[in-house]
């Protein structure tokens, strides 16, 4: 379902590793490279996240069956049926079409979150590149993005995905099956049902869990560059490369199998606690972002 191409870890590490310390401008091409992989972060969760949501309202188009029953049940029940009816019930319509095309802008902004955050190191002259205000404006983007996601996570751990389409799919197997009239076939029809129920519930809860595990991904990548935009005029070219290299692989080692869900969880609570105690971070939680 991921429609970017991502930069591999080691393609990153290598970006990183030649740079030549010494001077502002390599500190800048580090955190400019943690930037985009912030980028990557995000949008591969949100589009994970977007796959969840989807799947919740997405219903699968009638077959030539269902459209026959659908007509005649309406044909039986309306009492006159004009040329304007008679269009309506053999044009086929996707009542949650609205549902999806809303899913799908409201993702696209929040994309546009993270492209806009990256183009503001790609596109700051060289020798400029961390100007003051620059910095200031990066930097409350960049928290206010990263708690962004801390926020997704959190609702995720909760929610309970359901995959409409193919739950009506398997319910109209069941109630096929049960007007079987041999018992033992009947029953032997359903526990196939069965299994194949247990297996949605699997792969719904992996899709979540999936989901999280991106968002915590990107949370880390984020909180990254945050400390780095924040701390980069003390830290040397060595000790911004340890950093970036260190947060990478700890980052590369994130996945839904990683330990255990609850120890997501604690990670979670606890960059947001760090991020919301902290006199700094807290301070620019509260800035309005100006474009």
């Amino acid at each position: 379902m991921n429609r970017f191409k991502s930069i591999s870890y080691i393609s990153v590490i290598i970006l990183v590793m030649v740079i030549i310390p010494g001077c502002n401008k390599e500190k800048a091409e580090a955190i400019k490279v943690a930037a985009v992989q912030f980028r990557i972060e995000a949008i591969n969760a949100l589009d994970k996240v977007r796959f969840l949501f989807e799947q919740s309202v997405s219903i699968p188009p009638e077959n030539q069956y269902q459209q026959t029953d659908r007509i005649a049940l309406d044909l039986n029940t309306s009492e006159n049926i004009g040329p304007a009816e008679l269009s309506f019930l053999i044009t086929e319509t996707n009542v949650n079409e609205p549902a999806l095309q809303q899913i799908s802008e409201e993702f696209k902004a929040l994309e546009s979150q993270y492209y806009q955050f990256e183009s503001m190191f790609q596109s700051l002259p060289e020798g400029s590149f961390f100007a003051k205000s620059a910095v200031k404006k990066s930097e409350k983007f960049a928290i206010q993005l990263t708690m962004q996601f801390i926020n997704i996570a959190k609702f995720l751990q909760n929610y309970d995905p359901q995959f409409t389409g193919n739950r009506v799919i398997l319910l109209e197997k069941i109630n096929k099956y049960k007007k079987i009239s041999d018992d033992s076939l009947r029953y032997s029809y359903l526990r196939t049902a069965a299994q194949e129920l247990i297996q949605l519930r699997n792969e719904e809860n992996t899709a979540r869990d999936e989901a999280v595990s991106q968002c915590y991904r990107a949370v880390e990548a984020g909180k990254l560059i945050s400390d780095l935009i924040r701390d980069y005029s003390k830290m040397s070219v060595q000790d911004l490369l340890i950093t970036t290299r260190n947060t990478l692989d700890y980052i590369s080692s994130i996945t839904p199998e990683w330990k255990d869900v609850s120890t997501i969880k604690n990670r979670l609570d606890s960059v947001e606690k760090t991020i919301q105690n902290d006199p700094y971070w807290k301070t620019l939680l509260n800035l309005e972002i100006v474009n």
